[in-house]
């Protein structure tokens, strides 16, 4: 990645086509049909949905299988992740196919700027107006996405990657290469438990119990 500054903007990034992404997707979609690892959603459910306008989509990834399981799983109460649950996913890894330039929303020096408030930062969801109309504004300019920091992530570390994109579903324009596209390892929700204290359970009988710390 690469920083640089543009229009009223502080600091962007350059995202390059040597950067590895990561993201679970469902294998099948609400009516059992075949789900890509590529997909631009306008749900309206998610963070920075272009919902103000018809056609265009966002591509959500974090920078790696950690985060992207995290951004999946992580919920407010103490229900387990079953291993059903991995099942029904798979955890792909893909690039660019040629550098986008997107807003560093995680640079101190945009903080402030326009519409980046402590608001925007802190929406939790659902729903998300306000950052959705922060998105639809970055949309209108010479940007194709926004780099954030989780939300879920209690410490504030762990980058994710929106990317935009003028048409929603499938990668029509061949904007992604995948990489790999494969069964979520079950090591991954023993780290993510180890990690972020998020329960995972392979059968009936338990949880996974957290590995203690060594001596």
């Amino acid at each position: 990645m690469t920083e640089s500054n543009t229009g009223t903007w502080a600091t962007t990034r350059q995202i390059s086509p040597t950067e590895r992404f990561f993201r679970l997707h469902r294998k099948f979609d609400d009516h059992g049909n075949p789900l890509g690892p590529v997909w631009f959603c306008r749900c309206g459910k998610c963070r920075f949905d272009l919902m103000g306008d018809d056609d265009a989509g966002t591509y959500y990834l974090a920078e790696n299988p950690l985060a992207a399981y995290m951004e999946v799983f992580l919920r407010y109460d103490d229900e387990a992740v079953l291993e059903s649950d991995l099942r029904m996913r798979k955890l792909a890894e893909v690039s660019l196919e040629r550098p986008i330039q997107v807003l560093n929303m995680t640079a101190r020096r945009n903080k402030g700027r326009r519409n980046i408030t402590s608001a925007i930062w802190n929406e939790p969801g659902p729903d998300y107006p306000l950052s959705q109309k922060f998105a639809l504004d970055i949309f209108s300019e010479a940007l194709e996405g926004i780099w954030y920091i989780s939300f879920k992530d209690p410490a504030k570390k762990e980058a994710n990657l929106a990317v935009f994109s003028e048409a929603h579903g499938h990668d029509v324009d061949k904007l992604f290469e995948v990489h790999r596209d494969d069964e979520v390892p079950v090591s991954l929700a023993y780290e993510a438990a180890d990690e972020f204290e998020i329960p995972f359970t392979r059968d009936p009988r338990g949880s996974y119990p957290r590995r203690k710390a060594a001596n």
